[in-house]
């Protein structure tokens, strides 16, 4: 029997462990009936900046080592790649893999992508109507998208869905914030994506996953699980509840559903194992919007915003150069201009010190009673 999703336990990032996840999450749902001798798969792993595996803000290299060594011993030809934020070359690309550790899947059999090619589509989307893209994809035959459970500044969580946003190459990624700073435009974007580059399967890395101040300056959060669907959006569903978060929030998700994409209900999808054992209540996320007061009462008084911890900040100009909008300037340390800034997050995203947050300001605290 087939089911819509599985959660699997995977309780550490022992080899054993990890490829008896894969297997059993794999063939409760999707099956392993796409990897036959001759294809050639690529897995789009989580590759946001140079971390260390240990900082849970990337695929963990094991679980790449391990599906790449059963896809190949399946016949197939594997490629792993991603592009993080920053230049798409391959010298910088190169130092993300090393710095990650990915560099460990070669073990298994895969390849990592040195292809910097990048290809162009029109594409009748929502909101997508072109758009330039990883061309290392166009020669798949399937795309694993192998992503990493993490909270986040502007979507509140990044999971399967999310991941797919790293088929545009680094540098035109600020492009997008800028053409849809809309978090409703910016999230039918997101879906638009990945329905161009549909993944086979979606798996999360929920082993060792991150909260906090998410994507990239977060706390690892041991959860012990593996997620996997057909559908990234089913996985993101699963993923938002075992971080204690309505999967109707996350506006990704909502856009798919808009779209007769999911469920509104999470219990409608047919779950093999549960969240119930993963789930932790005092998971810490990111401050979420209160809508009973946050729609038509001042919005930008209870807004989240990207906030500097001077203490953290190295001023290296990362966030200057790839804020969308212009609106950081370094006069020594990032003064944001409020009035432009579209609180789209690429500042805190890409930090690569996390003396960014993203916070709310004290009244929208205090009256949603987080103080």
């Amino acid at each position: 029997m087939r089911y819509d999703c599985a959660v699997v336990p995977c309780v550490s990032y022992d080899e054993e462990t990890v490829t008896k996840a894969i297997y059993e999450a794999v063939e409760n749902t999707v099956g392993f009936s796409f990897a036959v001798p001759g294809k050639k798969i690529a897995i789009k792993a989580n590759l946001l900046l140079l971390k260390k595996p240990e900082a849970a803000a990337t695929t963990h290299p094991i679980m790449l080592y391990c599906l790449s060594k059963i896809l190949t011993e399946k016949g197939c030809s594997v490629v792993i790649g991603d592009s993080p934020g920053g230049l798409y070359t391959y010298p910088y690309v190169a130092a993300i893999y090393k710095g990650t550790g990915i560099d460990l899947a070669e073990k298994g059999g895969a390849e990592l992508n040195r292809d910097m090619r990048v290809s162009h589509s029109g594409f009748d989307g929502k909101v997508v109507k072109e758009l330039n893209y990883t061309g290392y994809l166009d020669d798949a035959d399937y795309i694993i998208d192998f992503a990493k459970l993490k909270t986040h500044g502007m979507l509140l969580m990044t999971g399967a869905t999310k991941n797919m946003f790293g088929i545009i190459p680094g540098v035109e990624k600020p492009e997008y914030h800028y053409k849809y700073p809309r978090t409703e435009d910016f999230a039918d974007m997101l879906v638009d994506i990945t329905i161009f580059k549909k993944p086979v399967l979606s798996l999360i890395d929920a082993c060792m996953a991150m909260e906090g101040n998410g994507p990239s300056g977060g706390k690892p959060r041991h959860v012990g699980a593996l997620i996997a669907s057909s559908s990234p959006y089913y996985a993101d569903v699963e993923g938002a509840r075992i971080m204690g978060l309505d999967p109707m929030a996350i506006p990704y998700l909502k856009a798919a559903y808009d779209r007769g994409l999911m469920p509104q209900y999470p219990d409608s999808i047919n779950l093999y194992g549960s969240t119930e054992p993963y789930s932790a209540g005092s998971f810490e996320l990111i401050d979420r919007v209160n809508t009973h007061f946050d729609i038509g009462i001042a919005s930008a008084v209870f807004e989240r915003k990207p906030v500097l911890k001077k203490d953290l900040c190295i001023r290296c100009g990362e966030c200057e150069r790839i804020c969308p909008k212009k609106a950081i300037k370094l006069a020594p340390y990032p003064e944001i201009d409020r009035k432009a800034c579209i609180r789209c997050f690429c500042c805190q995203e890409f930090c690569p010190r996390s003396a960014l947050i993203a916070k709310r300001p004290l009244i929208a605290r205090i009256i949603n009673g987080r103080i």
